[in-house]
């Protein structure tokens, strides 16, 4: 390796290890924003982060922190912040959001994956035996959803505090004096049930309601105290302990508010698994069951009245799911429901919310296990089945109504052309069309009718032409009867077509937008606007179609896939050269090029056509008197009095017209060539448009002046515009190649190409 190489290959690593360098820290500052940030902040001050929703100022929950229960850890929660004298208030959140990640509901099964899974269950092959098993399974079980967004059943952390409520240990209470004496104090209930009070001293208040606690101390300061009045309220209220056990997501013990019910218990751990019972949660105190909640009354009813509120120790138990039947087709709420008890089948379509608006009531399939394979053991109406008692793994399917259109296609100069309904033998051509909004201006009187019928030979297509005019006027031979699946065509007015517009701006003595007629040219149109201005440049005129601009656009598209294949094939060959390179920087490099190629796709075709513009009388009999078309412009700018300089010269820049000045004057005064530029060719941009290319000699004995192509001429006009292209190479630098993309987009924006 030579000391030049070596150089060069030193200084791309090292580049290479800063941009790795700088992307690391980039990197290591974004997670410390993201993740350690806000929680160090929250830390500092003492606190957790709070949401941004400041009416209802929501905790963020910890993490469960194991306290070192066998089994189990308890799950508790960062206290909810007290104010003295709040009346209603708790002191932690009433459950805590399930920490553990709950996937998304699987998609519902599509009627072709419904019949894969009964089509291979009534296989009599070994592997194929267990698709009832796989269908079930995927099929999604009444009442899960409703754990899935814990927060929806969330009793507030605020709720008003009823006279009813039970007290015990560690509620704070709140009493207020006022009268003859004027005093406010806030007292605990300690675990022996008593609260010390000012005055009167300890009281037992444990095991009260609100309002007998209220009586009590009232009987008690009556003591002491005439005229007085006294008011009890709570502040700080307690926290419990209960086990949620049995067949649910996540088993454990939870630290809840004291006015969590059953229902939030099974909120907080996830709910019942999909082995988990919904119809027989059951809740145990002192080693007994005290209740037997079915969430299905909640669900389908709403029905709490089974739904009490927990006290200390008490134990929710979730059994093993009873048995399951699935409810797939034309059912209201389909899906796999548990049973209770002796269930029809009257009874589970009541369940699922009955038969959907098109469901066919002739047809049920009824599907049991017998011989330990599933088997159709009734097909037929669902009244056959009404009474039939239901067993765990069953399977009812409901089939929809044939759905047969009966619809005819109108299309044409109609208000509303499209798809409608009609009763086969009965609707006739003239209700559809006033079904349409009838016909509009450009309809003529005539309708096409296009009528395929099957016959056993196959289908017969038959074709009728109306008279319109006369059908609308009530000709029965005419107005003819339609059937399912008729084509009705309304003719337009022969060789009509909407309305041209071409648009005329610049340097002319009426621009504005003009309509056309089928034949008219440019020179009628240089007639209409009276001609040009005494500032107008006809050289420089710009006329732009879009029919060119989208061939304009193929063939940009074209150009810009060659050069993408030439560059790969470049940059193939330069990395299998054997050269020592930096892999990570080539590749960088490379991705570079073909993110500057991607920007030719990118820009917006103007569409420009070569224009050589005079007079009317003398353009008419030109090639350049052609006939316009929908949606032309033709704009006429001022006199130009510049030369442009652009692409490998030091500065892209424009320079006022002087005569006895060339490309090299100008060029020269541009800065000069760049390194990087083919001396030997400059291209010479007209102002109508036109491209030249310039070659010269520069050899010693040679004149070095630039010629043009036969029939063209180097001469400068004002308005023109010299680009200096780069000498291209497969090794070439990627500045180079920069350099190169960077005059190919000047150059198009020269003759006609506009950036986004």
């Amino acid at each position: 390796m030579s000391m030049m190489q070596r150089k060069i290959h030193e200084k791309t690593r090292r580049k290479a290890l800063s941009r790795g360098s700088l992307f690391l820290f980039c990197f290591i500052c974004f997670i410390w924003s993201c993740f350690c940030a806000p929680a160090w902040s929250a830390e500092a001050q003492g606190s957790w982060p709070q949401t941004q929703n400041r009416s209802q100022p929501q905790p963020q929950l910890r993490k469960p922190q194991n306290q070192g229960v066998q089994g189990q850890g308890v799950q508790t929660w960062p206290q909810v912040p007290q104010v003295q004298g709040a009346q209603t208030q708790q002191t932690q959140t009433p459950y805590p959001t399930p920490p553990a990640f709950e996937p998304p509901p699987a998609p519902p099964l599509s009627e072709q994956e419904i019949e894969y899974y009964l089509e291979q269950m009534l296989l009599d092959e070994p592997e194929t035996a267990n698709s009832m098993g796989e269908l079930m399974r995927r099929l999604p079980r009444y009442g899960m959803s409703f754990f899935r967004q814990p927060s929806s059943y969330a009793p507030l952390e605020s709720v008003p505090v009823t006279s009813g409520y039970l007290l015990g240990p560690d509620d704070e209470l709140v009493i207020t004096l006022w009268g003859m004496v004027e005093e406010a104090f806030n007292v605990t209930i300690n675990r022996d049930g008593m609260a010390v009070v000012p005055h009167i001293g300890a009281v037992r208040l444990a095991g009260y309601t609100l309002e007998e606690a209220k009586r009590v101390l009232k009987a008690q300061f009556d003591r002491y105290f005439t005229d007085y009045s006294m008011n009890l309220s709570t502040g700080g209220l307690r926290s419990l302990t209960v086990y949620v056990t049995g067949d649910v997501k996540q088993p454990g013990a939870y630290t809840i508010s004291s006015f969590s019910t059953l229902v939030n218990a099974l909120i907080a751990s996830g709910g019942p698994s999909d082995s988990g019972s919904l119809r027989r949660v059951e809740l145990k105190r002192g080693g007994k069951t005290i209740r037997v909640f079915d969430m299905y009354d909640l669900l389908l009813k709403g029905d709490k009245s089974n739904d009490v509120r927990l006290l200390p120790e008490d134990v929710v138990f979730v059994p093993p799911s009873g048995p399951l039947v699935a409810l797939i087709g034309e059912i209201q709420r389909p899906g796999v429901y548990e049973l209770k008890g002796d269930t029809t089948v009257e009874d589970i379509l009541n369940l699922a919310g009955g038969l959907s608006f098109q469901a066919f009531k002739g047809r049920v399939q009824y599907y049991k296990v017998e011989g330990q394979r599933y088997r159709v053991v009734f097909e037929g109406d669902v009244s056959g089945l009404g009474r039939t008692l239901l067993s765990n793994g069953d399977v009812l399917r409901l089939f929809p109504v044939v759905d047969v259109p009966t619809v005819v296609h109108l299309s044409g100069p109609v208000g509303r052309p499209g798809v409608y309904g009609v009763k086969p033998g009965h609707t006739r051509i003239s209700d559809i069309i006033s079904q349409a909004g009838g016909l509009m201006p450009t309809a003529s009187d005539r309708l096409e009718l296009t009528r395929v019928t099957p016959t056993l030979q196959g289908p017969l297509t038959q074709r009728f032409e109306v008279n319109l005019k006369a059908a609308l006027e009530g000709d029965d031979s005419q107005n003819l009867r339609l059937e399912r699946g008729d084509y009705l065509l309304v003719h337009i007015i022969p060789d009509w077509e909407a309305q041209r517009v071409v648009k005329v701006k610049g340097e002319v003595m009426r621009p504005g937008s003009y309509a056309i007629v089928k034949g008219e040219r440019l020179s009628d149109l240089l007639r209409r606007v009276e001609g040009f201005t005494s500032r107008a440049s006809l050289k420089g005129a710009i006329f732009t179609r879009k029919a060119v601009a989208e061939e304009q656009r193929v063939a940009l598209n074209r150009m810009a896939d060659q050069m993408e294949k030439d560059l790969l094939d470049a940059s193939t060959d330069f990395a299998s050269s054997g050269e020592n390179v930096n892999k990570d920087a080539f590749e960088a490099e490379r991705k570079q090029r073909l993110a500057l190629i991607s920007r030719l796709r990118e820009v917006d075709i103007m569409g420009r056509v070569i224009v050589k513009l005079d007079v009317p009388d003398l353009l008419k009999g030109t090639p350049w008197d052609f006939e316009l078309e929908d949606g032309d412009a033709l704009f006429v700018p001022e006199v130009s009095s510049v030369i442009n300089v652009m692409g490998a010269v030091y500065t892209t820049s424009s320079h006022a017209y002087v005569p006895r000045m060339g490309v090299n004057d100008y060029i020269n005064v541009a800065g000069g060539y760049l390194r990087s530029a083919h001396k030997r060719m400059v291209y010479l941009l007209k102002s109508d448009g036109t491209v030249i290319r310039l070659t010269r000699n520069t050899g010693m004995l040679s004149d070095k002046r630039w010629r043009a192509p036969k029939g063209l001429s180097a001469t400068l006009e004002p308005g023109d515009t010299i680009v200096a292209p780069v000498k291209y190479s497969d090794r070439q630098s990627f500045t180079s190649f920069r350099d190169t993309i960077d005059i190919i987009y000047k150059v198009a924006l020269a003759v006609g190409v506009i950036l986004k």
